[in-house]
């Protein structure tokens, strides 16, 4: 079991549960207001879009239900797509806010500080090379032959 990996998925799973029953906790918290007289991006509104806040809370929700469920397996293959998740999520949320700061929040950038923190947290816990990350191989340990694949072979008589 991974604790940064369970970190991840309980605080995704009480976020999405906040969003879920008290948007205004968040859209309307000492944070966001701060941010929005830093930066200038606009607050939320929670009474907007209810329909879209309700799928994010759902969305942020089943992210945590699957980096616990990651964690509690320590399976490396779902861990890396936590990560991978993860850090595609930061990489466009930051991007978002420098490309489209029309559109961006003061809850856009809450939600890309706190990405890119966990991100960096489950890279370095995790170790996972790039090419882990995107599918194309698995890092090696210490040559140990119980990780590769073996195919048994039969004989024809």
């Amino acid at each position: 079991m991974s604790a940064v990996f369970l970190s991840y998925g309980i605080s995704n799973i009480a976020m999405g549960f906040v969003l879920l029953l008290r948007p205004e906790a968040l859209y309307d918290s000492i944070f966001a207001h701060y941010i929005h007289k830093k930066t200038g991006f606009h607050m939320t509104n929670v009474r907007t879009a209810p329909g879209f806040n309700n799928a994010l809370a759902c969305m942020t929700i089943a992210v945590g239900a699957g980096a616990t469920r990651a964690s509690l397996t320590g399976s490396r293959t779902a861990q890396s797509c936590i990560t991978l998740m993860s850090l595609v999520w930061t990489i466009a949320t930051v991007a978002s806010c420098i490309v489209a700061p029309d559109i961006a929040s003061a809850t856009h950038v809450i939600a890309a500080i706190v990405d890119t923190g966990f991100t960096i947290a489950l890279l370095y816990s995790g170790g996972f090379s790039v090419p882990e990350l995107v599918g194309l191989g698995q890092r090696r340990t210490g040559g140990s032959s119980s990780s590769t694949r073996r195919v048994a072979s039969t004989k024809r008589k």
